[in-house]
């Protein structure tokens, strides 16, 4: 698959497709930095001691950011 496929895939995707594939690239370029991985850590034992957000608390801060627009 050639760099003009990928675009030509891209151009074609849904915009909830084309955020994914954004979060994915950027996660992709970070994943061997150190302050990176030090950051993902440090989420994870959070998550781990129980600092965690509810399904509607999600869809609270979704909703709010959908209302604000790109």
């Amino acid at each position: 698959m050639t760099l003009q496929d990928l675009k030509h895939g891209i151009e074609q995707s849904s915009d909830e497709d084309k955020l994914y594939l954004a979060a994915y690239l950027r996660h992709l370029v970070r994943k061997d930095d150190p302050v990176y991985r030090a950051e993902l850590a440090g989420r994870r034992d959070e998550m781990a001691a129980g600092k965690r957000y509810s399904l509607d608390q999600l869809r609270r801060v979704s909703q709010s950011l959908d209302s604000e627009g790109p």
